[in-house]
């Protein structure tokens, strides 16, 4: 159950539309982060998705043995409850802060702050496929955002695009990050 499979494909998945520049929390990949970079860098535009799948389905293979009951517990949290701190989660699961970030790093591949970053900024684009939110505003209070700048800050991460750009870029690439 490595749901962070999606969530790296969603980030990756428009590589022509965000920077090229991996996020500091993609560190904990180490050399295979940097031969993504430099094969997304190298790739066609057309290429990029396959690129990044092949990556992620690789991740996922070798993630597979090793699971860990405690992590998988920890990332079932943190998608089940937006409000969750991963202080929260840390206790629920019984582990030291520095214990947690080692497992999560392991079999996850990202520190679980950065998970429920990715998770976060996911579910406002679901927010806004229902018909609940009728704005920015509430998809974004709807996701687990306390304000539009903490949003705005997200979407520069994760797309290395102002929120704006990003939409400008096309309705497709909001829905691709739902629909995965």
């Amino acid at each position: 159950m490595l749901l962070l499979a999606t969530e790296l494909e969603a980030f990756i998945a428009n590589a022509e539309k965000i920077s090229i520049a991996l996020p500091a929390d993609m560190a904990t990949f180490g050399e295979a982060a940097l031969d993504l970079q430099t094969r997304l860098k190298n790739a066609a535009r057309e290429h990029r998705l396959d690129i990044a799948q092949q990556f992620v389905a690789h991740r996922v293979a070798v993630a597979s043995a090793m699971r860990d009951p405690v992590v998988e517990r920890c990332v079932s949290l943190i998608y089940e409850n937006k409000f969750a701190s991963i202080e929260s989660v840390r206790q629920k699961a019984g582990l030291s802060a520095r214990t947690l970030q080692r497992k999560f790093s392991t079999v996850v591949g990202v520190p679980p702050r950065t998970l429920a970053a990715i998770v976060r900024f996911r579910r406002v684009f679901e927010a806004l496929q229902q018909s609940d939110a009728v704005n920015w505003t509430e998809a974004a209070h709807a996701a687990g955002y306390y304000d539009l700048p903490q949003l705005d800050r997200d979407f520069r991460r994760f797309t290395g695009l102002p929120p704006s750009a990003f939409l400008a870029a096309g309705p497709g690439l909001a829905r691709s990050l739902v629909n995965l």
